[in-house]
Protein backbone atom coordinates (compact mmCIF):
# COMPACT_ATOMS: atom_id res chain seq x y z
CA UNK A 1 0.00 0.00 0.00
CA UNK A 2 1.27 3.59 -0.70
CA UNK A 3 0.07 7.02 0.12
CA UNK A 4 0.14 10.12 -1.25
CA UNK A 5 -0.87 13.59 -0.06
CA UNK A 6 -4.60 15.33 -1.41
CA UNK A 7 -4.84 18.99 -2.15
CA UNK A 8 -5.33 20.00 1.50
CA UNK A 9 -2.40 17.97 2.56
CA UNK A 10 -4.11 14.99 4.46
CA UNK A 11 -2.29 11.56 3.34
CA UNK A 12 -4.77 9.19 1.58
CA UNK A 13 -3.97 5.39 1.05
CA UNK A 14 -3.69 4.22 -2.89
CA UNK A 15 -3.42 1.03 -3.98
CA UNK A 16 -1.01 -0.30 -6.17
CA UNK A 17 -2.16 -1.05 -9.46
CA UNK A 18 -1.65 -3.92 -11.14
CA UNK A 19 0.45 -4.80 -14.03
CA UNK A 20 -1.25 -6.14 -16.68
CA UNK A 21 1.12 -8.15 -19.00
CA UNK A 22 -0.27 -8.19 -22.92
CA UNK A 23 -1.83 -11.34 -23.93
CA UNK A 24 1.21 -13.59 -25.54
CA UNK A 25 1.64 -13.82 -29.26
CA UNK A 26 3.18 -16.55 -31.81
CA UNK A 27 6.46 -17.49 -31.18
CA UNK A 28 8.73 -16.21 -33.32
CA UNK A 29 9.44 -17.19 -36.49
CA UNK A 30 13.46 -17.75 -37.16
CA UNK A 31 14.70 -15.87 -40.02
CA UNK A 32 15.61 -17.70 -43.31
CA UNK A 33 17.32 -17.09 -46.23
CA UNK A 34 15.75 -16.47 -49.31
CA UNK A 35 15.16 -19.92 -51.64
CA UNK A 36 15.85 -19.00 -55.24
CA UNK A 37 14.20 -21.05 -57.86
CA UNK A 38 15.70 -22.09 -60.90
CA UNK A 39 16.49 -18.90 -63.00
CA UNK A 40 15.17 -19.17 -67.26
CA UNK A 41 17.18 -16.90 -69.37
CA UNK A 42 15.94 -14.54 -72.63
CA UNK A 43 19.62 -13.91 -74.38
CA UNK A 44 20.34 -11.36 -76.93
CA UNK A 45 23.36 -10.46 -78.50
CA UNK A 46 24.55 -8.27 -75.65
CA UNK A 47 22.18 -8.95 -72.77
CA UNK A 48 20.51 -11.12 -70.69
CA UNK A 49 17.26 -11.10 -68.90
CA UNK A 50 17.16 -13.37 -66.00
CA UNK A 51 13.92 -14.39 -64.02
CA UNK A 52 13.36 -16.39 -61.12
CA UNK A 53 11.00 -15.79 -58.03
CA UNK A 54 11.64 -16.03 -54.31
CA UNK A 55 9.92 -17.35 -51.94
CA UNK A 56 9.79 -14.49 -49.86
CA UNK A 57 10.32 -10.78 -50.78
CA UNK A 58 13.92 -10.39 -51.37
CA UNK A 59 16.15 -7.78 -53.53
CA UNK A 60 18.03 -9.42 -56.46
CA UNK A 61 21.37 -9.15 -58.09
CA UNK A 62 22.93 -11.00 -61.03
CA UNK A 63 26.31 -12.52 -60.29
CA UNK A 64 27.84 -13.18 -63.07
CA UNK A 65 31.46 -13.67 -65.62
CA UNK A 66 32.55 -15.16 -68.57
CA UNK A 67 32.37 -19.26 -69.27
CA UNK A 68 36.21 -19.14 -67.39
CA UNK A 69 34.80 -18.03 -64.29
CA UNK A 70 34.77 -20.93 -61.90
CA UNK A 71 31.51 -23.31 -61.69
CA UNK A 72 29.73 -21.83 -58.64
CA UNK A 73 31.64 -18.56 -58.57
CA UNK A 74 33.45 -16.25 -57.69
CA UNK A 75 32.20 -14.26 -60.57
CA UNK A 76 33.70 -11.43 -62.40
CA UNK A 77 30.60 -9.23 -62.46
CA UNK A 78 27.65 -8.32 -60.43
CA UNK A 79 23.98 -6.49 -62.20
CA UNK A 80 23.02 -3.56 -60.14
CA UNK A 81 20.58 -4.40 -57.54
CA UNK A 82 16.68 -4.68 -58.16
CA UNK A 83 15.13 -1.09 -56.24
CA UNK A 84 12.66 -3.17 -54.56
CA UNK A 85 11.97 -6.04 -52.87
CA UNK A 86 9.94 -9.12 -54.31
CA UNK A 87 9.23 -12.17 -54.71
CA UNK A 88 9.23 -12.15 -58.31
CA UNK A 89 12.65 -11.40 -60.83
CA UNK A 90 13.42 -10.03 -64.25
CA UNK A 91 17.32 -8.51 -63.67
CA UNK A 92 18.29 -6.77 -67.39
CA UNK A 93 22.34 -7.75 -67.81
CA UNK A 94 23.66 -5.42 -70.03
CA UNK A 95 26.93 -4.85 -72.04
CA UNK A 96 27.92 -8.56 -72.69
CA UNK A 97 29.94 -9.94 -75.92
CA UNK A 98 27.86 -11.24 -78.45
CA UNK A 99 28.42 -14.87 -79.94
CA UNK A 100 29.75 -15.37 -76.12
CA UNK A 101 29.26 -17.93 -73.31
CA UNK A 102 28.37 -16.96 -69.86
CA UNK A 103 27.42 -18.07 -66.24
CA UNK A 104 25.98 -16.72 -63.68
CA UNK A 105 23.40 -17.42 -60.58
CA UNK A 106 20.60 -15.02 -58.62
CA UNK A 107 21.80 -13.54 -55.70
CA UNK A 108 18.82 -12.64 -53.05
CA UNK A 109 18.44 -10.55 -50.17
CA UNK A 110 15.61 -10.13 -47.30
CA UNK A 111 14.84 -7.36 -44.79
CA UNK A 112 17.12 -9.79 -42.04
CA UNK A 113 20.50 -9.49 -44.35
CA UNK A 114 20.33 -13.11 -45.09
CA UNK A 115 21.39 -14.41 -48.81
CA UNK A 116 20.12 -16.94 -50.77
CA UNK A 117 21.30 -18.34 -53.99
CA UNK A 118 19.76 -19.78 -57.41
CA UNK A 119 21.53 -22.93 -59.00
CA UNK A 120 23.72 -21.42 -61.66
CA UNK A 121 22.55 -21.21 -65.03
CA UNK A 122 24.91 -20.94 -68.53
CA UNK A 123 23.89 -18.96 -71.86
CA UNK A 124 25.71 -17.83 -74.82
CA UNK A 125 24.46 -14.56 -76.36
CA UNK A 126 23.83 -14.48 -79.57
CA UNK A 127 25.29 -13.39 -82.47
CA UNK A 128 24.93 -9.54 -83.58
CA UNK A 129 21.01 -10.16 -84.87
CA UNK A 130 20.97 -10.51 -88.53
CA UNK A 131 18.87 -8.75 -90.57
CA UNK A 132 15.03 -10.27 -91.16
CA UNK A 133 12.34 -9.40 -92.65
CA UNK A 134 11.55 -7.70 -96.00
CA UNK A 135 14.56 -6.32 -95.82
CA UNK A 136 16.66 -9.23 -95.76
CA UNK A 137 18.33 -9.10 -99.02
CA UNK A 138 19.96 -5.52 -97.86
CA UNK A 139 23.77 -5.34 -98.02
CA UNK A 140 24.22 -1.76 -97.02
CA UNK A 141 27.99 -0.74 -97.92
CA UNK A 142 29.15 -4.46 -97.41
CA UNK A 143 31.83 -4.77 -100.03
CA UNK A 144 32.72 -1.41 -100.25
CA UNK A 145 35.77 0.69 -98.35
CA UNK A 146 35.38 1.83 -94.75
CA UNK A 147 35.33 5.54 -93.94
CA UNK A 148 35.98 6.04 -89.80
CA UNK A 149 34.98 10.15 -88.96
CA UNK A 150 34.86 11.40 -85.64
CA UNK A 151 31.23 12.56 -84.55
CA UNK A 152 31.03 15.89 -85.69
CA UNK A 153 28.00 17.60 -87.75
CA UNK A 154 30.64 18.55 -90.30
CA UNK A 155 31.79 15.19 -90.77
CA UNK A 156 28.63 13.29 -91.14
CA UNK A 157 26.85 15.96 -93.44
CA UNK A 158 30.47 15.22 -95.75
CA UNK A 159 30.01 11.32 -95.77
CA UNK A 160 25.97 11.29 -95.98
CA UNK A 161 26.14 13.67 -98.85
CA UNK A 162 28.49 11.96 -100.87
CA UNK A 163 28.24 9.45 -103.80
CA UNK A 164 27.47 6.35 -101.37
CA UNK A 165 28.96 2.93 -101.78
CA UNK A 166 30.57 2.83 -98.47
CA UNK A 167 30.52 1.94 -94.67
CA UNK A 168 30.84 5.30 -92.63
CA UNK A 169 31.68 4.15 -88.69
CA UNK A 170 32.98 6.68 -85.86
CA UNK A 171 36.15 6.89 -84.15
CA UNK A 172 35.06 8.26 -81.13
CA UNK A 173 31.74 8.51 -78.85
CA UNK A 174 29.90 11.96 -78.68
CA UNK A 175 26.68 13.74 -79.73
CA UNK A 176 26.11 15.56 -83.58
CA UNK A 177 24.20 18.34 -83.03
CA UNK A 178 22.76 18.91 -86.37
CA UNK A 179 21.83 22.46 -87.07
CA UNK A 180 19.18 23.74 -89.32
CA UNK A 181 18.68 26.20 -91.87
CA UNK A 182 16.88 29.26 -90.44
CA UNK A 183 14.06 28.84 -92.75
CA UNK A 184 10.42 28.16 -92.52
CA UNK A 185 7.85 26.57 -94.90
CA UNK A 186 4.30 25.24 -94.48
CA UNK A 187 4.61 23.59 -91.92
CA UNK A 188 6.90 25.80 -89.98
CA UNK A 189 10.19 26.08 -89.40
CA UNK A 190 12.29 23.90 -91.41
CA UNK A 191 13.79 21.02 -89.42
CA UNK A 192 17.32 20.58 -88.58
CA UNK A 193 18.16 17.31 -90.87
CA UNK A 194 20.84 15.78 -92.82
CA UNK A 195 19.45 14.36 -96.81
CA UNK A 196 21.85 11.97 -97.34
CA UNK A 197 22.47 10.98 -100.97
CA UNK A 198 24.35 8.34 -102.92
CA UNK A 199 23.31 4.14 -102.55
CA UNK A 200 24.86 1.06 -101.11
CA UNK A 201 25.32 2.56 -97.75
CA UNK A 202 25.69 1.40 -93.86
CA UNK A 203 25.98 3.94 -91.06
CA UNK A 204 27.30 1.60 -88.43
CA UNK A 205 27.81 2.96 -84.86
CA UNK A 206 28.36 -0.15 -83.32
CA UNK A 207 32.35 0.45 -83.82
CA UNK A 208 32.29 3.81 -81.74
CA UNK A 209 34.15 3.18 -78.41
CA UNK A 210 32.65 4.52 -74.89
CA UNK A 211 28.92 5.02 -75.27
CA UNK A 212 28.44 5.15 -78.71
CA UNK A 213 27.12 8.00 -80.81
CA UNK A 214 23.94 9.88 -80.52
CA UNK A 215 22.31 12.29 -83.23
CA UNK A 216 20.09 15.43 -82.34
CA UNK A 217 17.77 16.18 -85.60
CA UNK A 218 16.51 14.56 -88.41
CA UNK A 219 17.79 12.05 -90.82
CA UNK A 220 15.53 12.19 -94.15
CA UNK A 221 16.16 10.15 -96.90
CA UNK A 222 14.44 10.08 -100.02
CA UNK A 223 14.80 8.03 -103.38
CA UNK A 224 17.56 5.37 -102.01
CA UNK A 225 18.19 2.18 -102.32
CA UNK A 226 20.35 -0.63 -100.18
CA UNK A 227 21.02 1.23 -97.13
CA UNK A 228 21.78 -0.28 -93.24
CA UNK A 229 21.67 2.27 -89.94
CA UNK A 230 22.50 0.54 -86.91
CA UNK A 231 23.41 0.93 -83.34
CA UNK A 232 22.55 4.66 -82.66
CA UNK A 233 20.38 7.14 -80.85
CA UNK A 234 18.67 9.46 -82.55
CA UNK A 235 17.02 11.93 -80.26
CA UNK A 236 15.20 15.53 -80.11
CA UNK A 237 14.13 16.07 -83.82
CA UNK A 238 12.41 19.28 -82.95
CA UNK A 239 15.52 21.35 -82.64
CA UNK A 240 14.16 24.46 -84.01
CA UNK A 241 10.65 24.45 -82.73
CA UNK A 242 7.73 23.55 -84.97
CA UNK A 243 8.15 21.99 -87.76
CA UNK A 244 7.04 18.45 -88.82
CA UNK A 245 10.49 16.73 -87.67
CA UNK A 246 10.75 12.90 -87.16
CA UNK A 247 13.83 11.28 -86.07
CA UNK A 248 14.16 9.64 -89.24
CA UNK A 249 12.13 9.73 -92.63
CA UNK A 250 12.08 7.69 -95.47
CA UNK A 251 9.98 9.22 -98.12
CA UNK A 252 9.41 8.13 -101.47
CA UNK A 253 10.74 6.05 -103.95
CA UNK A 254 13.05 4.24 -100.98
CA UNK A 255 13.49 0.67 -100.79
CA UNK A 256 15.96 -1.61 -100.00
CA UNK A 257 16.65 -0.11 -96.09
CA UNK A 258 17.14 -1.56 -92.73
CA UNK A 259 16.89 0.31 -89.15
CA UNK A 260 18.39 -2.00 -86.97
CA UNK A 261 19.05 -1.64 -83.35
CA UNK A 262 18.08 2.26 -83.05
CA UNK A 263 16.84 4.34 -79.82
CA UNK A 264 14.46 7.43 -81.10
CA UNK A 265 12.37 9.66 -79.22
CA UNK A 266 11.79 13.43 -78.84
CA UNK A 267 10.41 14.05 -82.08
CA UNK A 268 7.99 16.27 -82.92
CA UNK A 269 6.07 14.05 -85.29
CA UNK A 270 7.13 10.64 -85.62
CA UNK A 271 9.74 8.41 -84.85
CA UNK A 272 10.19 7.03 -87.68
CA UNK A 273 8.00 7.65 -90.68
CA UNK A 274 7.93 5.82 -94.33
CA UNK A 275 5.61 7.92 -96.29
CA UNK A 276 5.58 10.06 -99.35
CA UNK A 277 4.25 11.89 -101.76
CA UNK A 278 1.30 9.50 -103.62
CA UNK A 279 1.63 10.34 -106.77
CA UNK A 280 5.62 8.94 -106.67
CA UNK A 281 6.79 5.49 -106.47
CA UNK A 282 5.83 3.68 -102.84
CA UNK A 283 8.94 2.72 -100.61
CA UNK A 284 9.13 -1.03 -100.22
CA UNK A 285 11.21 -3.54 -99.13
CA UNK A 286 12.35 -2.74 -95.24
CA UNK A 287 13.00 -4.03 -92.27
CA UNK A 288 12.57 -1.81 -88.91
CA UNK A 289 14.21 -4.29 -86.23
CA UNK A 290 15.28 -4.26 -82.32
CA UNK A 291 14.97 -0.61 -82.21
CA UNK A 292 13.53 1.65 -79.53
CA UNK A 293 11.02 3.78 -80.56
CA UNK A 294 9.82 6.31 -77.50
CA UNK A 295 7.50 9.18 -77.09
CA UNK A 296 7.33 12.39 -79.32
CA UNK A 297 7.55 16.09 -77.63
CA UNK A 298 5.10 16.79 -74.82
CA UNK A 299 2.42 18.85 -75.99
CA UNK A 300 3.07 17.78 -79.87
CA UNK A 301 1.47 15.24 -82.03
CA UNK A 302 2.48 12.00 -80.40
CA UNK A 303 2.94 9.74 -83.03
CA UNK A 304 5.36 6.32 -83.05
CA UNK A 305 5.79 5.11 -86.87
CA UNK A 306 3.86 5.47 -90.17
CA UNK A 307 4.17 3.26 -93.24
CA UNK A 308 1.76 4.95 -95.42
CA UNK A 309 0.93 6.18 -99.40
CA UNK A 310 1.69 3.10 -101.32
CA UNK A 311 4.40 1.65 -98.61
CA UNK A 312 4.87 -1.67 -98.84
CA UNK A 313 6.41 -5.30 -98.00
CA UNK A 314 7.54 -3.11 -94.93
CA UNK A 315 8.46 -5.62 -91.46
CA UNK A 316 8.85 -3.99 -88.37
CA UNK A 317 9.74 -7.06 -85.82
CA UNK A 318 11.22 -7.13 -82.02
CA UNK A 319 11.17 -3.18 -81.61
CA UNK A 320 9.49 -1.59 -78.18
CA UNK A 321 7.25 1.25 -79.21
CA UNK A 322 6.66 3.36 -75.34
CA UNK A 323 4.28 5.63 -74.26
CA UNK A 324 3.09 7.32 -77.69
CA UNK A 325 -0.23 8.36 -78.79
CA UNK A 326 -0.86 6.02 -82.09
CA UNK A 327 1.00 4.62 -84.69
CA UNK A 328 2.30 1.79 -83.03
CA UNK A 329 2.47 1.42 -86.39
CA UNK A 330 0.11 2.46 -88.20
CA UNK A 331 -0.29 0.99 -91.70
CA UNK A 332 -2.22 3.19 -94.26
CA UNK A 333 -2.90 7.16 -94.32
CA UNK A 334 -6.94 8.29 -94.02
CA UNK A 335 -6.07 11.31 -96.77
CA UNK A 336 -4.24 9.30 -99.27
CA UNK A 337 -5.55 5.69 -99.61
CA UNK A 338 -3.41 3.06 -101.10
CA UNK A 339 -3.80 2.17 -104.87
CA UNK A 340 -1.86 -1.29 -104.72
CA UNK A 341 -3.01 -4.62 -105.50
CA UNK A 342 -4.99 -6.65 -103.05
CA UNK A 343 -2.64 -9.53 -102.85
CA UNK A 344 0.46 -7.10 -102.32
CA UNK A 345 1.49 -7.15 -98.34
CA UNK A 346 2.01 -3.82 -96.81
CA UNK A 347 3.04 -4.10 -93.53
CA UNK A 348 4.38 -7.18 -91.72
CA UNK A 349 4.04 -6.33 -87.55
CA UNK A 350 5.53 -9.34 -85.66
CA UNK A 351 7.40 -9.72 -82.01
CA UNK A 352 6.80 -6.44 -80.58
CA UNK A 353 5.63 -4.95 -77.55
CA UNK A 354 3.49 -2.23 -77.23
CA UNK A 355 4.09 -0.47 -73.99
CA UNK A 356 1.41 1.99 -72.49
CA UNK A 357 0.07 3.75 -75.50
CA UNK A 358 -1.31 7.20 -74.14
CA UNK A 359 -3.72 9.05 -76.15
CA UNK A 360 -4.97 6.97 -79.40
CA UNK A 361 -7.72 4.61 -79.50
CA UNK A 362 -5.41 1.54 -80.89
CA UNK A 363 -2.21 -0.06 -80.93
CA UNK A 364 -1.36 -1.29 -84.09
CA UNK A 365 -4.05 -0.34 -87.15
CA UNK A 366 -4.22 -0.66 -90.91
CA UNK A 367 -6.44 1.79 -92.46
CA UNK A 368 -6.69 3.20 -96.23
CA UNK A 369 -6.83 0.07 -98.21
CA UNK A 370 -3.64 -1.60 -96.81
CA UNK A 371 -2.74 -4.91 -95.62
CA UNK A 372 -1.25 -5.97 -92.46
CA UNK A 373 0.05 -9.38 -90.45
CA UNK A 374 -0.36 -8.65 -87.20
CA UNK A 375 1.39 -11.41 -85.31
CA UNK A 376 2.60 -12.15 -81.80
CA UNK A 377 2.66 -8.60 -80.26
CA UNK A 378 2.21 -7.95 -76.68
CA UNK A 379 0.46 -4.50 -75.92
CA UNK A 380 0.07 -3.54 -72.61
CA UNK A 381 -1.77 -0.53 -70.89
CA UNK A 382 -0.88 0.87 -67.15
CA UNK A 383 -3.58 0.65 -64.37
CA UNK A 384 -4.30 4.86 -64.12
CA UNK A 385 -3.57 5.28 -67.84
CA UNK A 386 -5.75 6.24 -70.77
CA UNK A 387 -8.64 3.80 -70.77
CA UNK A 388 -10.07 4.23 -73.97
CA UNK A 389 -7.87 2.49 -76.36
CA UNK A 390 -10.27 0.07 -77.10
CA UNK A 391 -8.93 -2.04 -79.63
CA UNK A 392 -5.08 -3.36 -79.64
CA UNK A 393 -5.39 -3.83 -83.41
CA UNK A 394 -8.04 -2.32 -85.39
CA UNK A 395 -8.99 -1.61 -89.12
CA UNK A 396 -10.48 1.14 -90.43
CA UNK A 397 -11.44 2.27 -94.55
CA UNK A 398 -10.59 -0.45 -96.10
CA UNK A 399 -7.55 -1.80 -94.00
CA UNK A 400 -7.48 -5.47 -93.45
CA UNK A 401 -5.65 -7.52 -90.91
CA UNK A 402 -4.69 -10.99 -90.37
CA UNK A 403 -3.71 -11.39 -86.49
CA UNK A 404 -2.56 -13.98 -84.68
CA UNK A 405 -1.42 -15.18 -81.00
CA UNK A 406 -1.48 -11.01 -79.74
CA UNK A 407 -1.60 -10.68 -76.37
CA UNK A 408 -3.88 -7.75 -74.78
CA UNK A 409 -1.89 -7.96 -71.10
CA UNK A 410 -4.61 -5.71 -69.45
CA UNK A 411 -6.96 -7.99 -70.85
CA UNK A 412 -8.93 -4.58 -71.51
CA UNK A 413 -9.07 -4.44 -75.10
CA UNK A 414 -10.13 -6.44 -78.26
CA UNK A 415 -7.00 -8.10 -80.07
CA UNK A 416 -9.38 -9.19 -83.26
CA UNK A 417 -9.63 -6.67 -85.95
CA UNK A 418 -12.46 -5.28 -87.42
CA UNK A 419 -11.92 -6.29 -91.07
CA UNK A 420 -10.07 -9.91 -91.60
CA UNK A 421 -7.88 -11.22 -94.03
CA UNK A 422 -5.94 -14.62 -95.06
CA UNK A 423 -2.21 -14.17 -93.65
CA UNK A 424 0.16 -12.55 -96.90
CA UNK A 425 3.37 -14.57 -96.92
CA UNK A 426 6.18 -12.06 -97.47
CA UNK A 427 7.86 -15.11 -99.63
CA UNK A 428 10.87 -17.10 -98.43
CA UNK A 429 13.87 -15.38 -97.48
CA UNK A 430 11.76 -12.98 -95.56
CA UNK A 431 10.14 -14.20 -93.11
CA UNK A 432 11.32 -13.75 -89.31
CA UNK A 433 12.20 -16.32 -87.05
CA UNK A 434 9.40 -15.72 -84.04
CA UNK A 435 9.60 -16.62 -80.76
CA UNK A 436 6.68 -19.09 -79.19
CA UNK A 437 4.27 -17.02 -77.60
CA UNK A 438 3.86 -12.90 -77.21
CA UNK A 439 5.29 -13.07 -73.90
CA UNK A 440 8.58 -14.62 -75.33
CA UNK A 441 9.02 -12.14 -77.59
CA UNK A 442 8.33 -9.44 -75.07
CA UNK A 443 10.89 -10.44 -72.90
CA UNK A 444 13.30 -10.99 -75.93
CA UNK A 445 12.49 -6.78 -76.84
CA UNK A 446 13.60 -6.19 -73.44
CA UNK A 447 16.44 -7.95 -73.62
CA UNK A 448 17.91 -6.28 -76.92
CA UNK A 449 16.03 -3.38 -78.64
CA UNK A 450 17.64 -0.24 -78.95
CA UNK A 451 21.30 1.26 -79.26
CA UNK A 452 23.13 -1.07 -76.86
CA UNK A 453 27.03 0.51 -77.68
CA UNK A 454 28.20 1.11 -74.45
CA UNK A 455 25.71 -0.54 -72.86
CA UNK A 456 21.73 1.11 -72.71
CA UNK A 457 21.90 5.05 -72.51
CA UNK A 458 20.16 6.80 -69.28
CA UNK A 459 16.68 7.39 -71.28
CA UNK A 460 16.52 3.95 -72.59
CA UNK A 461 17.68 2.27 -69.41
CA UNK A 462 15.12 4.62 -67.21
CA UNK A 463 12.50 2.94 -69.36
CA UNK A 464 13.28 -0.66 -69.61
CA UNK A 465 13.88 -0.36 -65.65
CA UNK A 466 10.02 1.13 -65.19
CA UNK A 467 8.90 -1.86 -67.18
CA UNK A 468 10.93 -4.59 -65.34
CA UNK A 469 9.25 -2.88 -62.31
CA UNK A 470 5.78 -3.11 -62.83
CA UNK A 471 6.45 -6.59 -65.08
CA UNK A 472 4.88 -8.06 -68.05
Amino acid sequence: MTTRRDADGRKIAVGRRKRTDPPPGPPPVAATAPVVSIPTTTVGSTSVLVNATTDQPAICSVEYGPSSDPTGGPYSFTSPAEPVAGVTHGILVNGLTASTGYRGRIKAVHGFGLIGYSPERTWTTSAVSAIQGCGSQVTGGSGFSVVTIPPTESALRSQLESSGNRIIRFNAAGTIVITGSGTTDDWGPVPSYICPSGNNVTLDGSTAPGSGVTIIGTLYFEQLSNWIITQLRIRDADTNGGGQDDCITAWSGCHGMVFDHLSLSGANDGSLDISGNPNLPGNYDISVQWCMLGPQIVGREGHVSLTAKNAHRVTYHHNLFYEGDVRHPQSGDLDYPDQLASNILSTDVRCNLVWAPQQGLYGVEACANTRINAVKNYIRLLPGGRTNVNRHVRTETGGRMYASGNYSADATSDTSPETTMSEIDPGPGYRVTEEATALLAAQAVLAGAGCLVGGRDGTDQTKINAITAVGL
